[in-house]
């Protein structure tokens, strides 16, 4: 009896198990992703400008995940106050040269031939870029316009209640069987 029993166990783990991975995974992705404007540790910037070509391009969305302690040679996202606006943070993404040891660091764009002038230390590091989505920022800034969200939906409407081709055509023996019925008067 315990066979049968142990047997019956095993088969709803193996039923139970692909589900717990799949919701463990994401879960733990979910985590790993969370913005840093909710408590997370994650920020995701869109490239505006030309000064880290051929690193990263206008339009790509990078990915930057806060860190404990960067190296000269990341690449990282700062912040940084724009002059006569105290309301909003500019986010910068560029190569870290170095850091200096009251924590001012240096940094400089790959399409820059000096560094930047800006005075920032590590407390204005927002994180390191982990992944870049090339033209990701694009297509977000599509997908935010109500017309294009408008043409997807109804692109998806279409597709998915378009008749499928076997629906539309007789097989060959449909035809046959057809053919081959008396016909009635």
């Amino acid at each position: 009896m315990t066979s049968s029993a142990g047997g019956v166990w095993w088969q709803r783990a193996r039923r139970v198990l692909p589900s717990v991975l799949i919701w463990t995974t994401v879960g733990l992705c979910a985590l790993w992703l969370w913005p840093s404007r909710f408590g997370g540790d994650t920020t995701p910037l869109v490239v505006d400008g030309n000064s880290m070509k051929p690193t990263y391009s206008s339009g790509d969305l990078i990915i930057a995940h806060a860190d404990d302690h960067y190296q000269p040679g990341e690449i990282i996202v700062f912040k940084i106050k724009p002059p006569g606006n105290h309301a909003r943070d500019h986010l910068i993404v560029h190569r870290l040269i170095s850091i200096a040891p009251d924590g001012r660091i240096t940094t400089q764009g790959d399409n820059r031939g000096v560094a930047d002038g800006f005075v920032v230390t590590t407390d204005d590091i927002v994180g390191r870029a982990r992944l870049r989505i090339p033209d990701g920022g694009t297509i977000l800034h599509l997908l935010s316009r109500w017309w294009i969200l408008g043409a997807v939906a109804g692109l998806i409407a279409t597709m998915s209640l378009w008749p499928s081709a076997s629906s539309e055509v007789d097989s060959a023996d449909e035809v046959k069987e057809r053919d081959a019925a008396p016909a009635t008067a």
